[in-house]
């Protein structure tokens, strides 16, 4: 009996048990019931991509994106005439020098520009022009004198060209200014005659001067004249230094003026000499009356 009541009581646990766990099962079920999955679906062939055809563009479209914004201004001619009588002008735009005048009309931009002139010996020429595309624009440069204008050349290199006796240079010197007025030129070398120059110099000209050395002139400077040893006792060659020989004196009844110094003593003396005779001819003859002589009372004295 007893048994029977285990058997019972065991077959209701575990029935429970059971129903426990279909429960459970039920609560972790999903909501649809479980079927045969359902095969996904195959994926559709995507068409090829077809190449991207580039846009054509017109000769128009072309021209549109490479035409200016504005259209390009018209240039104008800037013509400078050279300075009436001047040769050397140097000529300069806007701070950029152009040339020496005389020179072609220069092509500009329209618009204002500065003319600038300028020559040595003169005040420079300076001017603001306003130049219209298409048209030509005539300047005439008027130079004012302020100064002579001085150039030294020489045919010995490193010659110094002095000033009323300032050093201004070695020569050869181009253009180079000086005050107008009476100044003295001289150019010096060492070993060589000074050679000096008076001028007077007038504001606006030039004053080329030209040195020649020759070798005749050559000297002996001061400085070059110091023993070059302490030891001066004197040589027994008869040749001197610096490679003149020395000869005997030339006698003087060899000179041409000797001679004619003779003569004219000569001549003096012959005349002295005949002077005394006419005297003594007539120192004895009567003298002269005054109304003789003179056309009216005078001293008439005519012995020597």
């Amino acid at each position: 009996m007893m048994k029977r009541v285990w058997t019972v009581l065991l077959a209701v646990v575990f029935a429970n048990s059971q129903a426990w766990a279909q429960d459970d099962d039920d609560d972790l079920a999903p909501l649809a019931p479980i079927g045969k999955p359902k095969a996904k679906p195959k994926p559709k062939p995507r068409p090829k991509a077809q190449p991207r055809q580039q846009k054509k563009t017109t000769k128009l479209d072309d021209d549109d994106d490479l035409a200016p914004l504005a259209p390009i201004a018209t240039k104008g001619d800037l013509n400078v005439k050279a300075p009436n009588g001047l040769s050397g002008a140097v000529l300069s735009i806007d701070g950029r020098e152009v040339g020496t005048l005389p020179m072609p009309a220069q092509s500009v931009t329209p618009g204002e520009h500065t003319v600038t002139v300028k020559r040595p010996g003169y005040a420079a020429f300076v001017k603001k022009v306003l130049v219209t595309g298409g048209k030509s624009v005539d300047v005439e440069p008027r130079l004012t004198a302020v100064a002579a204008v001085l150039t030294v050349t020489s045919d010995v290199e490193g010659a110094q060209v002095l000033l009323n006796g300032r050093n201004i240079g070695t020569a050869p010197l181009k253009d180079v200014e000086v005050p107008a007025g009476p100044a003295e030129v001289a150019v010096i070398k060492e070993g060589f005659k000074e050679d000096a120059q008076k001028i007077n110099f007038v504001a606006g000209k030039d004053y080329p001067v030209v040195v020649r050395f020759n070798a005749g002139d050559a000297r002996t400077l001061a400085a070059s004249d110091r023993p070059l040893a302490t030891n001066l006792t004197p040589l027994n060659d008869p040749t001197p230094v610096g490679g003149v020989t020395a000869s005997d004196p030339e006698p003087i009844t060899t000179k041409w003026y000797f001679w004619t110094g003779v003569a004219v003593v000569v001549v003096a003396a012959a005349a002295v000499t005949t002077g005394v005779l006419v005297g003594n001819a007539n120192s004895t003859a009567r003298a002269p009356e005054p109304t003789t002589v003179c056309t009216g009372m005078c001293d008439a004295v005519l012995n020597f």
